[in-house]
């Protein structure tokens, strides 16, 4: 059973990333502190939806990483974006068979029911209208994030779109509190790098290697630095969504 303390650290992340959109009023806070408990754990590689399913829970998540994508006949996978700390899966989002993913635990993963949530959202409950208002917001950041995809993989060069990567990462940990000075827990492998940016693994070495002797970035297991973030944005014309 988790303790007040823990419960806030998993709820801590999407308290930062409603603040970032809208401020909110104590009794905001306080609905989103008291999710339903406890949560549901997921050990990496578990799927958390299957592609095609519509018994689908609205999610919050709370610790660790997870994916969205789309896996081929012969079992290549294309990843289309990440879930991490703080974000929503299946919250205000449109629910049909033909446009369903498969979204897989990146490493264990803790989700916080928010069935809640999106029942307020339906009915427009007017005592947390700023929390219904970032939600609405943050839909059209991953709308954002997906057409920042489309371009990673339709027009820029591997070594673009490994920096224009790792500076979406860095700005999402950022905004929830869990980047410092540039360093962010960072739990891919160079496979998940290749199925997220449509490279081989060779081709994903080669780049982060690039990458670390010119200074840009400092790699170690499980985290990364950004070492010259203005460097790196005029490298990719990365631009963090206005909204």
């Amino acid at each position: 059973m988790l303790g007040d303390d823990q419960f806030r650290k998993l709820t801590a992340p999407f308290l930062c990333r409603l603040r970032t959109l809208v401020p909110l009023t104590p009794h905001e806070e306080r609905f989103i502190e008291t999710l339903d408990l406890p949560p549901h754990v997921f050990q990496a590689g578990a799927h958390v939806n299957k592609g095609g399913s519509l018994d689908f829970t609205p999610w919050i998540v709370g610790a660790g990483w997870a994916c969205r994508l789309r896996v081929l006949p012969d079992g290549r996978r294309q990843i289309v974006s990440f879930f991490l700390p703080g974000d929503t899966i299946g919250l205000s989002e449109v629910h049909h068979p033909a446009i369903q993913s498969t979204i897989v635990a990146m490493t264990d993963l803790r989700l916080l029911n928010s069935t809640r949530l999106a029942e307020a959202i339906d009915r427009a409950d007017q005592s947390v209208p700023n929390i219904i208002q970032a939600c609405r917001m943050s839909v059209i950041w991953m709308q954002a994030r997906l057409l920042d995809q489309i371009l990673r993989l339709g027009r820029l060069t591997a070594l673009e779109r490994m920096a224009h990567l790792l500076l979406e990462l860095h700005y999402r940990m950022e905004d929830v509190g869990l980047a410092q000075d540039g360093r962010f827990p960072l739990p891919l492998t160079q496979s998940q790098f290749g199925e997220a940016l449509g490279l081989s693994l060779v081709h994903v070495n080669r780049t982060l290697q690039q990458l670390r002797r010119e200074n840009l970035i400092e790699l170690r297991p499980g985290r990364v630095a950004i070492l010259d973030r203005e460097r790196l944005e005029l490298l990719c014309d990365f631009r963090k969504p206005a909204i």
